[in-house]
């Protein structure tokens, strides 16, 4: 269960993100940052706000990253502590704005897409901000 401390911590949009994670586990960069916040402008400010949100996450333990799958099981492999924390702390590097599609797109040809990855206390937290807004309640 979450602690009623942790839900008054979170901002709204890392409230946001751990909803958006609550279904699949994941998302990969990208997608999450087009699919948080406010109307999206392609500013360099919309990549900070989400870096802090997700680097909040993750030293919170809520979201890991991952850039590579389990061979046979096919799961993602959360990244090293530090190397996790350094793709989620800058996002500039990694995303590319699309002014045709209006949207953020992955850049980095040197590396592979990376996801945010949803903790198991991480998900009992959304599960908890869900429950809060009149969701019902998931064991």
């Amino acid at each position: 269960m979450m602690k009623q401390d942790r839900a008054v911590e979170l901002s709204q949009i890392q409230r946001q993100i751990l909803i958006l994670l609550e279904e699949a586990g994941e998302e990969n960069l990208a997608a999450l940052t087009n699919s948080v916040g406010n109307a999206h402008d392609g500013s360099p400010q919309e990549l900070e706000v989400v870096a802090a949100a997700l680097t909040g996450l993750f030293a919170q333990g809520l979201v890991e990253a991952s850039t590579s799958r389990d061979v046979t099981s096919r799961h993602w492999i959360p990244e090293p502590k530090e190397r996790a924390r350094l793709l989620l702390a800058d996002l500039r590097p990694l995303l590319r704005w699309s002014a045709s599609e209006k949207s953020w797109r992955w850049e980095a040809a040197d590396i592979p897409r990376a996801q945010a990855l949803l903790t198991d206390t991480g998900s009992a937290a959304a599960r908890e901000i869900l429950a809060a807004t009149g969701y019902p309640k998931i064991d």
